[in-house]
């Protein structure tokens, strides 16, 4: 077990978050916990709303408070508790992984496909994962498709991040808990024996460290280290979280850090089987800068062959893809990227958030979102648009475009100019975001058209085939936004007019 060594190298490194909010310290906290941690620190889809109890969200929109303050509000009960039998958390939820939403991507039927001859079956199938939003919502939760498919994927990131959290929270919690005082500049805080005297459940600490120091500007510096083997079952895994923190001296609340996180399984693999023998270990960083305007962040997570920590020169997670001859401990599988500029007030504001199955995909999956809340009833809408980009490894926040036949006969990886677009509102008296724009359908075909001619598909998500010729309307047209770049500015003016691509903050 490497837990000792791999914290070694991310003991100054720092954060992993979707979405991130400065909050006011919470009451009864000690006086320094707000420049100590990142009070307000948090992760969660900006869609992801949850009945609202026991007052614990200030800001609820009709009886929905979002997961986001939802987290804040358990972050900061951690920082808070006045007894360390209040300082545990949950280390499956680093175990935690994305999924697609119903509505998004399923396996659809097909016969008679006109760019090439059909694979086997009766009827064949398009493989789940690759036609985009193709249902106008979800059937169970009742989410617009956008909606949906943000929370399910941010799923598995947010729930890894918040026990990232939570971990070093407990650390401040314990502290406090027992009488200790975050230490001064240039002292430390060895904190082990007290978190192995939570007894979290199947999890033995080897790291438990804070640091405070200075750097060369003479703002403070506070470093967590925090390392754990967790044996659930007759699994085994070594888990390391580091944050390097920087408050805004002269004005509470503001911040800037940086926080990482490593989950290392020995005996795991990618589904393609490139680490086989080697190893896995699901890395993540994340950049976060809380100024008095908005919060800035990129974050990226990943799953890595080898106990690699994926950092490159920057000290954040390294795009390259793993190559068996020239990168053997790049990513193998699921790199994520999300860049966000938001008031963490009411999450008004733009994400852009990217994905890659695997490594040898041509182009990554990308939304690019602006969040508006109404003035006067807070209720929050999303205009979301949906396409193709560029690789994880070259990737810069745009869409490129539409791929309708991603994996069918004859495909084509060239996107068209269009995106699916949809936008949708919190509905405060069921809780769900109800769509009241959708441009969505299309034809599986490399020109997204139908053709009129014998090619029929599952235009429902039914699993049947929806027989008759031009059944689903899309003869001679698809409903997809088309794209134009009329400035030549290298952004499409429909997506260019609605989000603004956030800007990378950069640590230290």
């Amino acid at each position: 077990m490497k837990n000792v060594q791999r914290i070694s190298t991310l003991f100054l490194l720092g954060a992993m978050v979707f979405l991130l909010a400065a909050c006011n310290p919470p009451a009864g906290s000690d006086s320094d916990t707000a420049g100590a941690f990142p009070s307000g620190l948090s992760v969660a889809s900006p869609t992801a709303y949850q009945a609202s109890a026991g007052g614990i969200a200030s800001r609820a929109v009709g009886g929905y408070a979002s997961e986001y303050e939802v987290e804040v509000a358990e972050i900061d009960a951690l920082l808070s508790a006045t007894s360390t039998s209040s300082c545990g958390f949950e280390p499956a939820e680093f175990l935690s992984s994305a999924v697609n939403a119903a509505c998004y991507g399923p396996s659809i039927a097909y016969q008679n496909h006109p760019d090439g001859a059909d694979a086997a079956g009766s009827p064949p199938t398009l493989p789940g994962g690759d036609v985009g939003m193709w249902l106008e919502a979800d059937a169970t939760s009742g989410n617009a498709c956008a909606a949906d498919q943000l929370d399910s994927r941010l799923t598995g990131i947010s729930r890894r991040a918040s026990a990232s959290l939570k971990g070093l929270a407990s650390m401040v919690c314990v502290a406090l808990a027992s009488g200790e005082t975050l230490p001064a500049a240039g002292g430390s805080l060895d904190l082990l024996t007290q978190m192995n005297a939570l007894g979290v459940t199947d999890t033995s600490f080897t790291t438990a460290t804070l640091t405070h120091s200075t750097d060369s500007s003479g703002d403070d510096v506070y470093a967590y280290s925090l390392a754990f083997n967790y044996t659930p079952g007759s699994s085994d895994y070594d888990i390391g979280v580091a944050m390097s923190h920087t408050p805004n001296g002269s004005t509470s609340g503001l911040f800037k850090g940086r926080m990482t996180y490593h989950v290392n399984n020995d005996a795991g693999t990618d589904s393609n089987g490139y680490c086989a023998g080697a190893g896995i270990s699901d890395n993540a960083s994340l950049v976060y800068d809380r100024t008095a305007s908005a919060l800035n962040l990129e974050m990226r997570s990943g799953r890595y062959c080898g106990e690699e920590d994926g950092l490159n020169a920057s000290n954040v997670m390294d795009p390259t893809p793993y190559d068996a001859a020239t990168a053997t401990g790049g990513w193998a599988e699921n790199f994520n990227k999300l860049t966000a500029s938001f008031d963490p007030d009411d999450l008004a504001g733009d994400y852009v958030y990217a994905w890659q199955a695997g490594k040898g995909d041509s182009h990554s999956r990308v939304f690019n979102a602006h969040v508006s809340n109404d003035s006067s009833t807070g209720i929050p809408t999303v205009e979301a648009f949906f396409g193709f980009g560029n690789a994880m490894d070259s990737f810069s926040g745009n869409i490129e475009g539409m791929i309708c036949n991603w994996a069918g006969p004859g495909n084509s990886h060239t996107p068209i100019d269009a995106v699916q677009h949809q936008v949708a509102s919190l509905n405060t008296t069921t809780g769900v975001f109800d769509a009241s724009t959708s441009a969505l359908a299309y034809a599986p075909a490399n020109n997204c058209i139908q053709g009129g001619g014998s090619f029929t598909f599952d235009i429902n998500g039914d699993g049947t085939l929806d027989g008759g010729d031009d059944v689903t309307g899309l003869a001679s047209s698809h409903s997809l936004l088309t794209l134009n770049d009329i400035d030549v500015n290298g952004e499409w003016d429909e997506i260019e007019a609605v989000v603004s691509l956030p800007s990378t903050p950069t640590y230290p």
